[in-house]
C-alpha cells in the first residue's frame, strides 16, 4: 500500500471511528436480525471507503455515511419483499436488547409497530432516537425540508404510541383491568433517547 493509499485509509477511520456506533444501532434497529445488520454495516464501510475520494469534506461525512446505510437498508427489504422470504420477527430478534431502559418498552412491541410505518417516518423515527440525530441532520440524510422532517416525526411518533397502546392495551386489561400505556405520547420533537447499546 503506498502512502496515498495509507493516508486516505487513516483518514477514513478517523471518521468513520467516532460514529460507528450509531451506524450499527441504525441498521440493527431496521433489519432486526444481527447477521442481516452487520452484512449491511460492512457492505456499507465497504462501499464508503471506495468513493471517500467523492467526499467534499469532513463535516459531510456522516450524511455521506448514513445515505448509503439507508439505500443499503431499503434494498435489502426489497429483496425480502420480492422473494417473499420475510421471517417472523420472533426468529431474528436480537438478544441483547429487550426494553428501552427510558421507557420500559417492550423492543418486540416496538419493531411490530415500526414495521407497520412507510420506510420515510420508521427512517426518521429510528434517526431520531435511536442513532440521536438532530433534525437539521436528519434532513441531509433523508434530503427532504426541515418541515417535512418535523411532520414526519410528529406522524410516526402519533402513529407509533396508537399501535403500541392498542397491543399493550388489550393484554394489560384482560391481567389487571389496568389503562392503555401511555408510550411515546410526547412532544412532536422530543428529546432523543440517550444513547445506549443496542
Amino acid at each position: 500500500m503506498n502512502q496515498a493509499d495509507t493516508d486516505k485509509q487513516k483518514q477514513f477511520l478517523s471518521l468513520y471511528g467516532p460514529v460507528s456506533g450509531r451506524l450499527s444501532r441504525f441498521i440493527l434497529t431496521l433489519v432486526w436480525n444481527p447477521e442481516d445488520a452487520r452484512d449491511i454495516a460492512a457492505d456499507t464501510v465497504l462501499i464508503a471507503f471506495q468513493k471517500f475520494d467523492k467526499v467534499r469534506s469532513d463535516e459531510v461525512f456522516i450524511y455521506y455515511l448514513f445515505s448509503i446505510a439507508s439505500r443499503l437498508v431499503k434494498q435489502f427489504h426489497r429483496k425480502k419483499r420480492l422473494f417473499g422470504i420475510f421471517a417472523s420477527y420472533t426468529k431474528h430478534q436480537p438478544e441483547p436488547v429487550s426494553h428501552i431502559p427510558e421507557t420500559g418498552l417492550d423492543m418486540e412491541v416496538l419493531h411490530r409497530a415500526l414495521n407497520k410505518l412507510n420506510d420515510k417516518e420508521r427512517e426518521a423515527i429510528v434517526l431520531f432516537e435511536i442513532a440521536g440525530f438532530s433534525l437539521a441532520e436528519i434532513q441531509e440524510i433523508q434530503k427532504d425540508s426541515l418541515s417535512a422532517v418535523k411532520s414526519r416525526l410528529a406522524r410516526g411518533r402519533a402513529k407509533l404510541s396508537n399501535m403500541i397502546n392498542d397491543q399493550t392495551a388489550a393484554p394489560a386489561k384482560r391481567k389487571t383491568g389496568a389503562q392503555p400505556l401511555q408510550l411515546l405520547m410526547v412532544p412532536a420533537v422530543p428529546e432523543p433517547l440517550k444513547q445506549g447499546n443496542l
